[in-house]
């Protein structure tokens, strides 16, 4: 008999083949975290005499001690598709705890493989946890999605916290539990899909294998994101399994079985556990006690607390914090003390939030015997200026503001925030009460407070209660990669003899792990750090903070508030005159939403149109124009005068009319920096240059569909401007030359391209289902070589394609390097011509730092640097600015990476001008600028100035980079002590308005 065992994060496997090769044998079955206790009942009646060989694979087989030998997962995979489907050439993988593309060559031999990141989004058990979510057995989960018919509704699959707040706001509009599976099932095989191929294509059969390749519904959506042929063999869980025991067949003799270490493991669940937490205690920190004059909860759910005794007639500023799993409110008196809050659940309604707060207020008046006389109304948070408009706030900001602001107040020392929300999570750096740096979470949710609500759900603890529950318990270590792992190992405690004490506070070390590592990264935190958010009014995790951090981590009794506090106090300190609030009768109008497409221009903006009472309120142009106008809104924005006449002066006149071949250049990488010399250089050879397209999602799409190596996304971006220039622009030749070195006059050791920019023309050629032929023109360029060098490299590439002689070659690159030094020239004066137009003492310049690739792409930077123009200031790129590189050279003179000099060069210049901020643009997976930022970094603390770094992947929305610039431009206004633009127009008006004096 010969034995292949596979045992995964969930599951075991066990295939036994005869001595003719044929399957005796086939078992799959859930372990519960103890897969040595399943396989020792497997094994019970095997005689070990009669197993020839023994082959482990997965997840959990080497450690297994149950003799044989252990090969790799994907090494068993392979074996076991070639045996059940011959005819494939990939291999998609959905399992228990993990997800992966293998890709076989011609032969069915191995050539790569993918696979998925710490995130369990994709997997089976990110499915079996939604199914206990909408209280359906996991195994019955696929059948429940087959029997709905029609188009499901959209459930986000890219975290579980995510996943949950989508069934649960879908729930509460009436869909049925078969349509929600089904819409959970379509959306994980979509998104596994993605996670592995990125938009890229696939071609040749693919087998589909692993429990979830089960699920027809996943399947089904898996194999129209693939678009090629695919096969799901008979009991595809064992194809690892059966991969194993073919290899045993193979090997002919291993080690014995020896069932001995499965009969008695001979170690308790707490031994296995290794390193053991302390108890949880507060040590440190001052804990608030969360007392006022009235608390309760209402029939509504919402938390109102009156802070202390009024009567009569109250003035106050009201702040509402609208947040994707919470609203709140809080009242603040003329003399900025906290009156009153209220909380509640948003529960995917915020306009119904806001009118359950109101109506919470009003009751309150009658219990308290008060009036409230609302002087000024803020909003916060992901909902602020939709509320705004809505209920007439008379002021809307980004949260981290909003907080920070709250975080001041009530300790003045505070250098550190850290905020956990329902689902989102930020970490914000403060010097001087100013904000100069803050990060949140964007995909991964979680280090946040929706798990910890559901984990206390699951150990039948009221949230109230789980801090008293957790505190003073040992517990062992966890995982905190994914609420999927880590309620995975939740499962794993209880079953082996752990308490719910213990599990409860192993999963607050896990919450708090994870923020550590994935929000803060390796950011610096301070000595004075305050905890915001509701999160904080769990003592435990507040606990586990400070075992970490080793500081004391200051709670406010309004926490869970804070943000709405902020708004109170900035209202104080902002706002003047009559409020336009609509007032707390907001509470009883009708309120309708309805959505529709603008036509009007090609933004085709999604609106919401919101009626309420005789109002209504239109919800996402961003043109600006009124919802009653039938005409784009064109907005001004003379700060961005000096890009806009840079990228005039970039692009240059029109191609040449010449009758010579056309020449194709990606607008990507090192053409960002060169484009002048190149545009003038072939229309001097009497060729036609053609410059693609700007870029955009969909040129982005067409590079990553190009290939399964992962690249930067300016990277993936030039691969599709190289996809269109052969394909729609019909090329005669495609230019993209290896960039090795730029000029390097001012004393660095070398001045360096980044590597994929030097190596893009071989990726190019790499390149499956795009054959450049002779096409590609690919001189090596490196210029502080010498004219003579770069003449001859550009020769030997070019001049026979293009029919030129050498003198021809030489003079065109005269006249290309005049033409780029013409615009580096011309670039420098619209800089000194901007920066002369700003008053020093009233104006603020933001400064565009990055590769110009990153920085100047609009499909790449989401059109970042025009949107901050419109916010009204004078918006430049760092090449347009005197650089000094003096200052870097004798600090960093191995500043190898040619834009690394200018960057840190730009960051010394910001940093000696007051009325000057950074912004620096960068894309994830980038090397070079992640240690260029460290230096970029130390330089604005030497002058103790914010900045703020925006990094890109390429996906994704607008809407998160805008809240952190909102935020940001907050923090360069406090530093430099000058109004916002919008403060300046408004005193104008006033000023314009005012009566003539004598």
């Amino acid at each position: 008999m010969y034995l292949g065992i596979d045992i995964g994060s969930l599951y075991l496997g066990l295939v036994a083949l005869d001595e003719r090769g044929a399957v005796a044998r086939t078992v799959y079955r859930r372990h519960h975290g103890e897969p040595a206790r399943v396989l020792a009942e497997l094994l019970r009646d095997v005689d070990p005499a009669r197993v020839r060989a023994v082959v482990r694979t997965g997840a959990g087989g080497r450690e297994l001690d149950v003799g044989g030998v252990y090969i790799d997962a994907v090494v068993a995979l392979v074996e076991g598709v070639r045996r059940l489907v011959p005819e494939a050439r990939n291999i998609l993988y959905i399992g228990g705890g993990s997800f992966s593309l293998t890709r076989l060559d011609e032969q069915g031999r191995y050539r790569t493989c993918t696979t998925n990141s710490a995130c369990a989004s994709g997997t089976g058990a990110f499915l079996d946890q939604q199914a206990l979510r909408l209280e359906i057995p996991p195994e019955e989960l696929a059948d429940r999605a087959m029997r709905f018919q029609g188009r499901p509704p959209t459930v986000a699959t890219r975290c579980a916290v995510f996943a949950k707040s989508d069934m649960i706001h879908l729930q509460q509009q009436g869909y049925a539990t078969d349509a929600i599976a089904a819409g959970l099932c379509e959306g994980l095989g979509r998104s596994t899909v993605d996670g592995l191929l990125g938009g890229r294509a696939l071609r040749h059969k693919t087998a589909v294998v692993g429990g979830v390749a089960r699920n027809r519904v996943v399947v089904h959506a898996a194999h129209e994101k693939l678009g090629c042929e695919i096969e799901v063999p008979d009991e595809p869980e064992l194809a690892g399994a059966f991969g194993a025991a073919h290899h045993a067949q193979a090997c002919g003799r291993t080690p014995p079985l020896d069932k001995r270490g499965l009969e008695d493991p001979g170690r308790t669940g707490r031994e296995q556990a290794g390193y053991l937490r302390p108890p949880l205690a507060l040590k440190l920190s001052d804990y608030p006690r969360f007392e006022s004059h009235t608390y309760y909860v209402d029939e509504r759910g919402n938390e109102v607390a009156l802070m202390t005794p009024r009567t009569g007639r109250v003035p106050v500023t009201m702040g509402i914090d609208i947040g994707s799993t919470s609203t709140k409110a809080a009242l603040l008196d003329m003399d900025q003390r906290t009156v009153a809050w209220v909380y509640r659940k948003t529960a995917g309604d915020p306009i119904g939030a806001v009118q359950k707060i109101f109506a919470a207020l009003r009751e309150l008046e009658a219990r308290a015997g008060l009036t409230w006389d609302v002087r000024g109304v803020g909003t916060t948070g992901s909902g602020r200026k939709m509320i705004q408009a809505v209920i007439g706030a008379d002021l809307a900001l980004n949260e981290i503001t909003a907080h920070a602001r709250a975080a001041v107040f009530l300790d003045p020392e505070v250098d550190t925030i850290i905020e956990l929300g329902g689902q989102d999570a930020k970490f914000t750096q403060l010097q001087n009460g100013v904000v100069y740096n803050s990060v949140m979470n964007y995909v991964c949710a979680a280090g946040t407070g929706s798990f910890i609500e559901e984990q206390a759900l699951k150990l039948g603890v009221p949230i109230d209660r789980y801090a008293d529950f957790a505190m003073g318990v040992e517990c062992p270590q966890t995982s905190d990669r994914c609420t999927v792992y880590m309620e995975r190992d939740l499962d794993l405690l209880l079953a082996r003899g752990w308490s719910k004490q213990a599990a409860a506070a192993s999963v607050l070390h896990s919450v708090r792990d994870n923020y550590l590592n994935k929000v803060v990264g390796g950011l610096y935190i301070g000595q004075h750090v305050c905890f915001q958010g509701a999160t904080a009014r769990n003592r435990a995790l507040v606990a586990a903070f400070e075992a970490e951090l080793g500081v004391p981590i200051r709670v406010s009794p309004y926490c869970h508030v804070t943000g709405a506090m902020g708004m109170c106090l900035l209202l104080h300190e902002r706002f003047r005159g009559e409020t336009s609030f609509k007032g707390l009768e907001f509470a009883d109008e009708q309120v309708s939403v309805a959505y529709e497409t603008c036509e009007l221009c090609p933004n085709r903006c999604h609106l919401t149109i919101i009626h309420a009472g005789d109002r209504t309120v239109a919800w996402g142009l961003k043109c600006g124009r009124d919802y009653e106008s039938n005409k784009p809104a064109v907005r001004k924005s003379p700060g961005y005068a000096s890009l806009r006449a840079r990228e005039r002066a970039w692009v240059g006149p029109g191609s040449s009319e010449g009758a010579g071949p056309r020449v194709g250049v990606p607008r990507s990488l090192g053409t960002y920096g060169t484009w002048p010399l190149w545009r003038t250089f072939f229309q001097e050879l009497d060729c036609r240059p053609i410059l693609s397209g700007p870029s955009s999602e969909a040129v982005l799409g067409e590079g990553t569909a190009l290939t399964t190596a992962e690249y930067c996304a300016p990277v993936f971006m030039s691969l599709g401007h190289v996809r269109r220039l052969l394909e729609e622009d019909k090329a005669d030749y495609l230019f993209v030359p290896h960039l090795i070195r730029a000029d390097n006059p001012h004393g660095f050791t070398d001045a360096h391209f980044c590597c994929y920019v030097q190596a893009h023309p071989g990726v190019i050629r790499s390149l499956e289902g795009v054959d450049v032929g002779d096409k590609l023109l690919s001189p090596i360029v490196q210029f502080p070589l010498g004219e003579r060098y770069v003449v001859d490299r550009l020769q030997e590439a070019m001049g026979r394609p293009l029919g030129k002689d050498r003198d021809a070659v030489r003079a065109a690159y005269r006249a290309g390097r005049e033409a780029q030094e013409a615009f580096e020239a011309r670039s420098r004066q619209l800089g000194q011509e901007a920066l002369a137009g700003l008053d020093p003492k009233r104006e603020l310049g933001i400064v565009l730092v990055g590769r110009p690739y990153n920085t100047l792409d609009p499909g790449l930077s989401l059109d970042l640097p025009r949107k901050i123009a419109e916010m009204g200031y004078t918006v430049l790129y760092l090449d347009q600015l005197p650089l000094d590189y003096g200052p870097v050279c004798a600090a960093h003179p191995n500043m190898y990476w040619y834009y690394g000099q200018q960057i840190l060069a730009a960051a010394e210049y910001i940093a000696r001008q007051d009325h000057l901020f950074g912004v620096f643009f960068t894309s994830f997976m980038c090397g070079p600028d992640s240690y260029i930022l460290t230096y970029f970094k130390e330089i604005m603390g030497r002058a103790e100035k914010p900045y703020i770094v925006l990094q890109f992947d390429g996906h994704g929305a607008d809407a998160g980079y805008l809240t952190r610039i909102e935020a940001a431009l907050e923090s360069f206004h406090a530093w430099r002590g000058v109004p916002h633009p919008a403060q300046i127009r408004e005193a104008q008006t006033v000023a314009q308005a005012a009566p003539a004096g004598d």
